[in-house]
């Protein structure tokens, strides 16, 4: 009875993937293009302001959940019901917490005071998009859960279209930063609405606070960790606009979009699919730790290809899609694009942990990887090689944190490192391959050549290693 259920799992997650494959061609691919665009029309310092004053709302956005969300996609009891409804009434009323607390601390009176003038305008904004958030995640998790990723994809595809056409529109106007305000905004609101109709769901009025007493040790678990994440990873926004200033803080948040981002994204709509699926089988750590293999093989061949082209191509990027002011943005995009591996190559260990229950193992390595490792590395590093610096900063924190969690995980389902090693091994060959190539036969060859060559040559790469593999 066991195979016709796992079959049926296969299935469902294989359309799952393709509809988040698509989702990240179609959506991201259009993100991606709107912001290479608006790179040729606006300045660095408008991208080093927006980054900047979204260093602390996007703390806010990354917390208002309080955790619900996992718990809710987690839980496989009857308590769905209860945790939607009295989850996002808290999330709802610590969000306009959230927010009416950030609007009295930018008023005249004092953020004048003690904020840069031209942060602030922006950011009493920007503030109402935590309370969009806030209202869109119980919907969003009720649609993880269900692993309908069709809807999903569809709604934050119009979302970001959406945001992508007005912030062409305005930047073409001449609107500076408004123009990222406003792509920011519409495109929450625009995928918030949506999803809430796709959702076919309505909160009950009551809130039952013994569930929430119930799930708030898992919850207060995934907070502190998202918290600290989130620390660890702007610890390089803050420190480079403090002492770099926001022009160079705009040419590292480009060069960050185009690899991290990419990297996170990726991520994301990987953990959209493993989350539910660990979630169905945790009381399988053998299964467990075969979907986590699996996941590692995934994660390692969808994701090597990305951060290679930047890592390889960087200065072609550089010079021919950003323009003459972000020349400064090729060593780090090439560092940053490094992580990308790294992150691949452990796979959605993070998830694991998370689907069986031991978000405190998370939080734990990131309160130990954020206080030793990512606030003096980042220092440090930024203050004597600048931008350099933060990057290989944040590439040695990212390795950090990701062999940390690892360890965390490997005594609970019992993975070794030659396990890790022959679930990444394909990827890592092809990738060995395409440098090879890159380096020795392609100097005089034209780019679009090279990168066709390139696919050639990684793709034969991973069917060769599975013929080999199944043949032993």
């Amino acid at each position: 009875m066991r195979f016709p259920s796992a079959n049926r799992e296969t299935s469902r997650m294989a359309k799952g993937a393709a509809w988040n494959f698509f989702h990240l061609i179609v959506g991201r691919g259009i993100s991606l293009i709107t912001r290479v665009i608006l790179a040729r029309i606006l300045l660095p310092e408008h991208f080093g302001v927006f980054a900047s004053i979204m260093l602390f709302i996007g703390l806010a956005t990354t917390i208002v959940d309080l955790g619900v969300q996992s718990a809710l996609i987690q839980r496989q009891g009857r308590q769905k019901g209860a945790i939607a409804s009295s989850g996002h009434w808290l999330i709802v009323a610590f969000g306009t917490c959230i927010m009416l607390s950030a609007i009295f601390a930018l008023s005249p009176a004092l953020g004048g005071r003690l904020i840069d003038p031209d942060f602030i305008a922006p950011a009493r904004i920007l503030i109402f998009g935590v309370l969009i958030q806030a209202f869109g995640i119980i919907p969003t998790a009720l649609l993880i859960r269900r692993r309908e990723f069709k809807k999903l994809t569809f709604t934050e595809s119009i979302g970001t279209v959406a945001g992508a056409a007005l912030a062409l529109t305005l930047a073409t106007q001449g609107a500076g930063i408004w123009t990222l305000v406003a792509q920011q905004l519409v495109s929450a609101m625009v995928t918030m609405s949506l999803q809430w109709r796709a959702s076919r769901w309505l909160p009950s009025l009551h809130c039952n606070w013994s569930v929430l007493r119930e799930i708030s040790r898992y919850c207060t678990s995934i907070t502190g960790t998202k918290s600290l994440t989130y620390a660890r990873s702007s610890l390089d926004t803050f420190v480079i606009g403090v002492t770099l200033g926001t022009w160079q803080l705009g040419i590292y948040t480009m060069a960050f979009s185009l690899t991290e981002l990419i990297r996170s994204q990726i991520g994301a709509h990987i953990s959209r699919l493993t989350l539910p699926l660990f979630s169905r089988i945790q009381s399988d750590l053998g299964m467990v730790r075969s979907a986590y293999l699996n996941g590692c093989r995934t994660m390692s061949i969808a994701l090597f290809p990305i951060s290679l082209i930047i890592l390889l191509h960087a200065d072609f990027i550089t010079a021919n899609f950003l323009g003459v002011n972000w020349g400064e943005a090729t060593t780090p995009m090439r560092i940053l694009s490094a992580g990308g591996l790294v992150f691949a190559a452990f796979g959605p260990c993070a998830e694991v942990l998370q689907a069986i229950g031991r978000p405190e193992l998370l939080l734990r390595t990131a309160f130990h990887n954020t206080l030793l490792l990512a606030l003096p590395s980042m220092i440090i590093l930024t203050s004597k090689m600048g931008l350099t610096g933060a990057g290989f900063a944040f590439l040695l924190t990212s390795i950090g944190h990701r062999v940390s969690i690892y360890f965390s995980l490997r005594e609970i389902i019992n993975v070794r490192w030659i396990d890790l090693w022959f679930a990444i091994r394909a990827a890592t060959y092809g990738a060995v391959a395409v440098c090879l190539f890159t380096w020795f036969f392609s100097i005089h060859s034209p780019i679009w050549l090279t990168l066709i060559a390139s696919a050639i040559i990684y793709t034969l790469t991973i069917i060769l290693n599975r013929g080999i593999r199944r043949l032993n």
